[in-house]
């Protein structure tokens, strides 16, 4: 739940941190942890911290003022992690994304429970005489609906035991696709819950895929039975409905991997707006950070490899938040940038109107850059005779630069207000592509002589990690469970196909002996399975769009991604045609 590395009292931090406490313009506010063991109390203690939100925003009239002191529980922010900020508390994943492997399970739970139902109709027509039997003996119906029942029950169980097994390997490795797995967490016996889902999913899956066999065969008269060559009718409504339902889910989720896969190709060619793959970011200490920075910018800035050096108190791709603005009197919202000396440069924004911020001009503090977004959404035709209101008061506009995405290529570029500040948390290095990994060894090196601390710098290429990460995880996911459900549903089809020839023998045979061409016989054996193939390409493909869509715009708030389309559902059903000439082989004999 927690992402601290260390907790201890507020003095001590104080202390080390060399922060007065009686400061209210200090930036890096700790999280405060307060027990309260009377809940009763809550409300006095907000009362009591109310009376300094006035002197709070008395001495940060510049910046963002402050309405409330809030306290929040644990519980509370673990249900609200996605709405808190500057927290060192994780808590639960978007509602829709945990829902939605469960959805896939189940959808291949359906599916191998409709191939057992299947399956078990056409195995049935080898225990027809022992039906029969039985019913000559005094069975009644119910006793053979209980033998089916049973028979299912048995072998469920064993799947059930099997897959528990399977879990002590698998679980590590599918966990292992969201975070690096933690001690016990594939440990089923930990959670109270498991015994009575597994009996929930053993009965479940006893009744789906055992009810209609032990129905569709008790219901057999025995005179029925016991008469010669007694074929039980195969290809009927439901078990076409099944394997077109089976065939449907597998056209969505090949589609869905292969949309996830061109995603991750489409990271990689996306215009970032920025010379992303030439720069290394190196964080430096939050309370030491300017000093930090001169000692190590003073130890490198003699390697002929290094192109620029910036500092800047906030980055491209690190957290940034929103702010009102004002523009002509028009209310905007936009995302704040406070950059520092020489950053924009040597990040490789490109500058389209004015100019950049300079170190040696001391009023560039007042003056802001805007973004070509904030431009067009503001309308502004002479944007550098224009300004921008925040924090109650104006800021005069000295440049206009190109669309960057700060928050990362899964989200649209959006208005933007860069500021200047004179303080360094971060150094930024400009170097050529090829020489990107050798500057930055060269840098760790340094690091490592002038600070007794490890190093955190990284190429700025590697945030893309972070955008591709979700990508992959659904690729891995749609793929795997495609494969699973092709797999599957070629099996019900071979069964539904073995059913049909088995029913169809004799008229086959009459058929071949009046000369019909082989093609001919395919047709008329195959003609259903044309029709589940165009209905699942169908099916599959509008129902692939509408689910990728919703995962891409509602489950992980993607705002830039490959367009979808249904290409990547369409060609993959075609996989079904080649499971027909291979039962129909037996037609030769």
């Amino acid at each position: 739940m927690f992402t601290f590395d260390a907790i201890a009292r507020i003095e001590p931090y104080l202390i080390d941190s060399n922060i007065d406490e009686s400061d209210w313009k200090y930036w890096e506010k700790p999280e405060v942890y307060l027990e309260i063991p009377d809940k009763k109390n809550v409300p006095i203690v907000l009362k009591q911290l109310g009376k300094y939100v006035k002197t709070y925003n008395e001495f940060n009239a510049s910046k963002s003022l402050l309405d409330e002191y809030r306290l929040i529980s644990f519980e509370e922010a673990s249900n609200n992690t996605a709405d808190i900020w500057n927290k060192y508390t994780n808590g639960k994943w978007n509602p829709p994304f945990m829902l939605m492997p469960c959805a896939i399970a189940l959808l291949i739970l359906l599916i191998a429970c409709f191939n057992y139902t299947n399956t078990s109709i056409a195995l049935a027509g080898t225990r027809i005489k022992e039906i029969s039997l039985r019913k000559v003996m005094g069975s009644q119906r119910k006793h053979i609906i209980v033998q089916f029942l049973m028979e299912h029950f048995l072998i469920s169980l064993l799947a059930v035991l099997l897959s528990q097994v399977f879990s002590e390997f698998i679980t590590p490795i599918y966990i292992g696709l969201y975070s690096d797995p933690e001690y016990g967490i594939w440990d089923f016996s930990s959670y109270d819950y498991i015994v009575p889902f597994l009996g929930f999913i053993l009965i479940f899956t006893t009744l789906i895929s055992g009810a209609y066999p032990a129905f569709y065969i008790s219901k057999l008269k025995t005179a029925d039975a016991l008469r010669k060559n007694l074929k039980l009718k195969g290809g009927n409504g439901f078990t076409y409905a099944l394997l077109t339902l089976q065939m449907i889910i597998t056209v969505v989720g090949i589609g869905m991997g292969i949309v996830f896969t061109e995603n991750i190709s489409y990271i990689d060619k996306v215009d970032k707006g920025y010379a992303m793959e030439n720069v290394i970011s190196i964080p430096m200490d939050g309370t030491n950070g300017q000093k930090d920075y001169d000692l190590f910018k003073s130890k490198i800035i003699q390697n002929p490899a290094i192109l620029q050096i910036a500092g800047s108190s906030q980055h491209i791709s690190w957290w940034s938040w929103i702010e009102k603005t004002k523009c002509k009197d028009v209310e905007y919202e936009a995302i704040m940038l406070p950059t520092g000396e020489n950053y924009l440069q040597t990040m490789g924004v490109k500058l389209k109107q004015g100019r950049f911020f300079e170190n040696d001009k001391y009023d560039d503090t007042n003056r802001v850059i805007i973004n070509e977004k904030y431009m067009k959404t503001a309308g502004l035709t002479d944007p550098l005779n224009e300004s921008v209101t925040f924090y109650g008061r104006p800021f005069k506009i000295i440049g206009v630069v190109g669309d960057f995405m700060q928050r990362g290529v899964r989200n649209k570029v959006k208005p933007m207000v860069i500021t200047f500040e004179r303080k360094n948390g971060l150094m930024v290095v400009q170097t050529s592509a090829e020489n990107i990994r050798e500057v930055n060894k060269f840098l760790e090196s340094k690091w490592i002589e002038a600070f007794d601390k490890p190093y955190d710098g990284y190429p700025q290429l590697k945030m893309l990690d972070n955008d591709k990460w979700i990508y992959k995880l659904m690729k891995t996911i749609f793929l795997y469970v495609s494969g699973i459900s092709l797999l599957l549903s070629l099996v019900g089809l071979y069964v539904l196909i073995s059913l049909i020839i088995n029913k169809k023998t004799k008229e086959i045979g009459i058929r071949k002996i009046m000369g019909a061409p082989i093609k001919s016989i395919i047709y008329i054996l195959g003609k259903n399975f044309i029709y589940i193939f165009g209905t699942a390409l169908l099916v599959g493909s509008l129902a692939g769009l509408l689910i990728t869509q919703y995962i891409l715009d509602k489950v992980f708030e993607i705002e830039n991604h490959v367009d979808v389309t249904a290409t990547p559902f369409n060609p993959k059903i075609s996989i079904g045609f080649h499971v027909l000439p291979t039962e129909i082989g037996r037609i030769e004999e």
